[in-house]
């Protein structure tokens, strides 16, 4: 055994050493593996590396990072014109850039109090969304809402359509909180909704116009000086004089503007009305007939901002009488 042992040591160093093994050691050590019933050994088995390392198999390649997710920054609607009613709960705060820009309405969400048997309804106002689908390339609204624009254009009312978050002016048809059809519907806000009524900017403790603002008109050619009484009326014109002095006076005082009171060449002016709730809207008064009509934003004329078929009461001793009646021309 000790000879075997000898003989595999001394082929082990020849292969470690890299030279090769004699014939006469390949020749013991195919006596050997005889002996012990396994195949003889070859020159080229003999060759191989005693001591070399197993091979590894290769790393798999690492598998790429995802990519980082890209992130579109949301906007506040706008810009449209007129919309003092923004932030109501019911209307969208934030819109996405990245999609169409066309306003929807979300069916299944009626605001409260305008649901048909409510106090006070008087059709119903949704809640408001944005259409999900992605513009035509250069566009800023999809294929099917831009086919819709274009039917409605005029404003006409179109199935389908509710105006877009980035017009100019509010598409009237819109049923949002907000736009021309509730005002028309809602002209004194949703009952029992303090956040759908127009709030002023100026703190009012008492039912009163704020800030009426006169239209400048041209002043009337002053009236042609009377003639000189007959000397027998001359006793009783002065005492006519006298009791016209206040006049005078309270004159002056009107063509300051008070809070109720307009120049007499003014037949229109606006202002803000606030009532014992403490809720403010914008109103036209005539200052004729004091009549108080509902004010159309949209008007550049004041005499067309008065909404004539929204009659809110005559003002009277500096307040507004909700229950007067229209003083017709």
């Amino acid at each position: 055994m000790s000879s075997q042992i000898s003989i595999l040591a001394t082929a082990i160093l020849s292969i470690h050493n890299g030279g090769e093994v004699s014939a006469d050691v390949l020749a013991k050590l195919n006596e050997f593996a005889a002996a012990a019933n396994t195949p003889p050994l070859s020159e080229e088995d003999m060759m191989l590396p005693v001591d070399a390392a197993p091979v590894k198999p290769a790393k798999a390649p690492k598998a790429p990072k995802p990519a980082a997710p890209v992130v579109v920054a949301m906007s506040a609607p706008g810009p449209v014109a007129n919309d003092p009613l923004r932030a109501h709960p019911s209307r969208l705060q934030v819109v996405n850039p990245g999609l169409c820009m066309a306003r929807k309405i979300d069916e299944d969400r009626v605001v409260a109090g305008t649901n048909k048997g409510e106090a006070g309804a008087n059709g119903k106002v949704f809640y408001e969304k944005q259409c999900s689908k992605a513009p035509l390339p250069g566009e800023k609204v999809c294929k099917i809402c831009a086919k819709k624009e274009a039917d409605a254009s005029g404003d006409q009312k179109v199935k389908g359509w509710y105006g877009r978050f980035d017009d100019a002016t509010f598409y009237k048809w819109a049923y949002v909180v907000g736009c021309p059809w509730y005002f028309e519907n809602y002209p004194k806000g949703i009952t029992g909704d303090a956040d759908s009524v127009v709030s002023s900017a100026v703190a009012v403790s008492a039912p009163a116009v704020t800030a009426e603002k006169p239209v400048a008109v041209a002043e009337p050619a002053p009236a042609p000086a009377p003639a000189p009484a007959p000397a027998a009326e001359k006793k009783k014109a002065g005492r006519k004089a006298k009791t016209a002095e206040p006049a005078a006076a309270e004159s002056t005082v009107a063509e300051s503007v008070a809070v109720d009171a307009a120049p007499k060449s003014v037949e229109w002016v606006m202002g803000t009305w606030t009532n014992s709730a403490g809720n403010s809207r914008a109103i036209v008064r005539q200052v004729k007939t004091n009549n108080v009509y509902a004010y159309n934003a949209e008007s550049l004329v004041i005499e067309d901002a008065a909404i004539r078929d929204q009659f809110l009461g005559r003002w009277v001793d500096g307040t507004l009488d909700e229950y007067a009646e229209e003083i017709t021309e």
